[in-house]
């Protein structure tokens, strides 16, 4: 098993989970046999409605690292990684369309100040100070791709699903290394690599101007509060963060952009729960969801099939639409007319290639 970081995630998973029941003195290998019938019982002796068995699945398998509801079935899973051969050679083109909504949210000045360098770390491997430390906090900085590898199907493989014939696997491993490829070929992963690299970036410099104008009461720079709370900032932990900002520890440019988060000499504590809601909100600019902002039926062989395709827009449609329709401030409306603009170049130059 050679993803090493494959492996960590998944074990990392699995013995959480382990401990989460163990804490409630609850043993793992016995859920089938004892915990789950006890819980049939109780819900029948108060007369309630029973729990459907694929959430008895769903909770064992996110508990033990497996994938949910025990995963889809190999043969759809072949012919949606077909599809996905088939209709996305643009994808690089589609991911560069929500760039706009991006922009939005950083700023276009943080923006542009950050892309020559993350262009350098992305295409010429020169890394700036500032992303010393952001590749910390999140991987996605020096490119998932080179850190999670599908296409070795390592999951497929421990749980033996599509795997049952030689030929079954060799259709697996053709059809994810294709998948791999195509990443390369469409400059997909170098598109989403550059995008995590230059938002987070631009959202380091959005933040740091907000602490030293909230420092100096200049309220145009400040954040907004449902914003801030939707990240998951609190005011003890604004004011553990904000002064790494304002006290020296955090460096910055003769034109007031960071230039390097000397994360060393932060508490390890907060270097987390900063790193924790920078992520957040990288996330939402970036349209990537967390767990628990996608139904568990979409994981499951019929629900993964009707939203094949189509999870990127609901997607999109929760994280960015739908959130700041919420908070409706000024930044809202430029989300909407940034991303309009760079989606409507990003179709016009799919119709051309």
């Amino acid at each position: 098993d050679g993803d090493l970081m494959q492996v960590w995630n998944r074990h990392s998973q699995a013995v959480s989970g382990t401990a989460g029941y163990a804490r409630n003195e609850v043993h793992i290998h016995e859920l089938d046999s004892k915990w789950f019938p006890a819980i049939r019982d109780e819900l029948a002796s108060r007369g309630l409605p029973p729990i459907p068995e694929k959430l008895f699945q769903a909770i064992k398998d996110y508990a033990t690292g497996g994938p949910v509801l025990g995963g889809i079935n190999p043969n759809v899973k072949r012919m949606m990684q077909f599809a996905n051969l088939v209709y996305l050679n643009p994808l690089a083109l589609t991911q560069a369309g929500e760039v706009g909504g991006a922009i939005a949210m950083v700023h276009v000045d943080n923006f542009m100040h950050s892309l020559p360098s993350s262009f350098d770390a992305v295409f010429k491997n020169k890394l700036h100070p500032i992303h010393e430390d952001l590749q910390h906090l999140n991987s996605s900085i020096i490119g998932e791709h080179n850190l999670f590898h599908p296409h070795l199907a390592l999951q497929e493989t421990r749980i033996k699903t599509g795997m049952q014939s030689e030929l079954a696997s060799g259709v697996v491993n053709l059809l994810a290394t294709g998948s791999r490829v195509q990443g390369y070929v469409s400059g997909f992963y170098k598109v989403l690599q550059l995008e995590n690299n230059v938002v987070h970036s631009s959202f380091l410099h959005k933040l740091a101007k907000a602490f030293k104008a909230d420092a100096d009461g200049d309220p145009v720079l400040m954040l907004n509060e449902l914003r801030k709370r939707d990240s998951g900032w609190n005011p003890q932990l604004e004011q553990r963060i904000g002064k790494y900002f304002i006290d020296g520890t955090v460096t910055y440019t003769k034109r007031g952009f960071v230039e390097n988060l000397n994360a060393d000499r932060w508490d390890p504590l907060d270097v987390q729960e900063f790193g924790t809601i920078v992520n957040r909100q990288v996330a939402q600019a970036i349209q990537k969801d967390f767990a628990g902002e996608s139904y568990y039926w979409a994981h499951e062989t019929t629900g993964a099939f009707m939203t094949h395709l189509r999870k990127y827009p609901l997607i999109a449609f929760n994280k960015m639409l739908i959130r700041n329709l919420k908070v409706a401030d000024a930044e809202a409306g430029m989300v909407f007319l940034y991303g309009l603009l760079t989606g409507a170049a990003a179709y016009a130059a799919r119709q051309a290639v």
